[in-house]
């Protein structure tokens, strides 16, 4: 690395222009929790980063320069990097980087933090439905190790599978002499909260209490890089790295949740390797509405960047219900991209990040929302693949994981609230898909049919691509069950008309031969005659009592069945019936009717 870069980097620290680095967590406006301290500077005065060549054994470096520059050594870096850190005077610079031995050499930069129900991002991503998670209230672990790169876990939580941890400080009590993270060490605990709750994501304990992570009770080595007030050091986060790739033997995936604007090359440099070595690497895409490729480690080509949906209540088509100020914005929109979400085109996926409940310190939990609540899906999830697919490579894992997601999950299929209108695929986990289309039995509409849309339009629950019309009568077999007609025979109630003709078209009775009880069939009415089916004028023959106030061949029709015998005629209508006024019904009221409907006479 020429000189220039950070000779450059001194100059912007004496303009004091840089840009603050700070891991991603995201509450509400509302919450107590704070963000990080606004307009510091990103680099720390005097602390630098040197980074060796392949072939320069660490340590014996570190102590030649140690002696001859009288500078302190804070880490030293022998696995994801050949390195160390070091706290000396800028004037020494020029002369460390001569050495051929140091590859480049970046300022040290400081770090901010800020931030047994199914959590809906859970169940969104149907890890409850994998039967790899097998999760069931039973306490069966998943056989993975998960590294946690933030401020400690709570090392006594009920609901978590601390295996090892490790405090990466290089003031910490104790320190030993390598520079290296301590393992054993008290400071591992979180006093923050912000790690215990990316734990609970990736890992809590499947058991009657709590709450649930992706890949239950798997193996967590809680890494702390970041101190309780949440600020912390590059050479911090660097050190976590290079330990989880000393143990990449047994640590399978590792989580970092935390991003920072600008560059930071030995970080980069530090993450390859580790990848490398066989550990999957997840990476928060970050809080800031900007492009991945404005931060890092977000957007790393080697690992997994994850940016946030925003889903309320752990269910697909948008009929969730909230509204959340972040701050910087609002989000109020079910299966939607995260208002807050950083994106571009180096984002791999997508993960629930909105109002996500997982573990805190003291053995509760609590609701947070961030990308740094969506990447510890995301690790859970590399976690179970990797407990049926041991010795999976990090790009075979990353491939799986994409392959496996929805590509359409927001409300309106595309999630075009994203400001890059590029379609990451949403995390989702195993579950029965009988028709293929990225939907869950449990959840589709349509579960043998694919009916991506869920359209539902008589909203019966039955998709309308998969609604069946048995009888072919225009009535789908779900609709005919709520109308009470036989979803076997067209004609339920024998008139004339389908059941689909009496309710889609004429609005009558399907289960009455005569909806208006006029004594003429309904299909009389609406195809013989062109009466109304749904207006009874059975009486209205003469002008007392008419219904509608006029005499028509309906009435003509009634009188010649009660003069034939085919119904009985009730008093009214012997009354009324009786044109001749001869005490009865007889062929002479027929031809009185008719001279009536001719207009020849009128009624009197």
């Amino acid at each position: 690395m020429p000189f220039c870069r950070y000779r450059n980097q001194i100059a912007s620290l004496r303009a004091a222009v840089l840009a603050v680095l700070s891991v991603v967590l995201l509450v509400p406006a509302q919450s107590a929790a704070a963000g990080p301290p606004e307009n510091l500077p990103r680099v720390i005065p005097s602390q630098y980063i040197v980074v060796f060549k392949d072939n320069v054994n660490t340590d014996a470096a570190a102590n030649e320069f140690a002696g001859r520059f009288n500078m302190s050594v804070l880490f030293r870096y022998r696995h994801a990097l050949r390195g160390m850190a070091i706290k000396m005077s800028p004037a020494l610079l020029d002369r460390l980087s001569a050495d051929p031995r140091v590859a480049y050499i970046e300022q040290d930069v400081v770090v901010f933090a800020n931030a047994q129900t199914l959590p809906t991002g859970i169940d969104r991503i149907n890890a409850d439905l994998d039967p790899v998670a097998s999760i069931d209230n039973s306490d069966d672990r998943v056989n993975v190790d998960i590294a946690i790169l933030d401020t400690g876990i709570d090392l006594d939580h009920s609901d978590l599978n601390i295996y090892r941890y490790a405090y990466c400080k290089d003031t910490s009590p104790g320190h030993s002499v390598d520079y290296s993270c301590v393992e054993n060490d008290p400071g591992a605990e979180d006093g923050n909260s912000h790690g215990t709750h990316v734990a609970g994501i990736a890992a809590a304990i499947d058991n009657t209490s709590g709450v649930v992570g992706v890949a239950p009770g798997a193996r967590i080595w809680a890494i702390k890089v970041l101190e309780d007030n949440g600020s912390g050091e590059g050479s911090q986060v660097l050190a976590g790295v290079d330990y989880v790739t000393a143990n990449a033997s047994e640590i399978e995936v590792a989580n970092m949740s935390l991003t920072g604007s600008g560059a930071f090359q030995p970080l980069d440099d530090a993450i390859s390797e580790a990848v490398a070595a066989g550990v999957t690497i997840v990476l928060a895409a970050g809080n800031s509405q900007t492009d991945v490729s404005q931060v890092f480690p977000a957007g790393h080509p080697s690992a997994i960047t994850v940016s946030a949906l925003s889903d309320f209540d752990g269910k697909p088509g948008g009929i969730g219900s909230l509204s959340l100020n972040f701050g910087s914005c609002i989000e109020n929109l079910d299966d939607s991209f995260a208002c807050f979400s950083n994106f571009g085109s180096a984002i791999d996926i997508m993960a629930p990040g909105v109002q996500i409940r997982s573990t805190v310190p003291g053995g509760g939990s609590a609701y947070k929302s961030g990308t740094s609540m969506a990447a510890p899906h995301v690790a859970g999830a590399a976690a179970l693949y990797l407990s049926q697919n041991m010795g999976a490579s990090p790009a075979t894992v990353k491939a799986a994981l994409l392959a496996a997601g929805d590509t359409a999950p927001c409300v309106n299929g595309s999630c075009s609230d994203d400001p890059d209108g590029i379609q990451e695929p949403l995390l989702m986990q195993g579950c029965t898909d009988t028709d293929s289309d990225g939907i869950c039995d449990v959840d589709d509409n349509c579960p043998a049919t694919a009916n991506t849309a869920q359209t539902d339009t008589d909203e019966d629950l039955s998709g309308d691509v998969c609604d069946t019309d048995d009888d072919d009568d225009g009535l789908s077999d779900s609709e005919e069950g709520t109308q009470g007609t036989n979803p076997l025979v067209a004609d339920t109630d024998g008139d004339g008309l389908s059941d689909g003709e009496e309710v889609n078209t004429y609005k009558t009775d399907p289960l009455l031969a005569d909806s208006d009880g006029d004594l003429l069939d309904d299909y009389d009415e609406v195809i013989t005659y062109g009466t109304d089916p749904l207006t009874n004028d059975r009486a209205d023959l003469a002008p007392r009592g008419a219904t509608d106030g006029m005499v028509d061949v309906a009435d003509y029709l009634v009188l010649t069945r009660l003069v034939m015998g085919a119904i009985t005629a009730t008093g009214s209508e012997v009354v009324f019936g009786d044109l001749n006024k001869n005490g009865g019904l007889d062929a002479g009221d027929l031809v009185l009717m008719m001279r009536v409907l001719s207009g020849e006479i009128a009624l009197p």
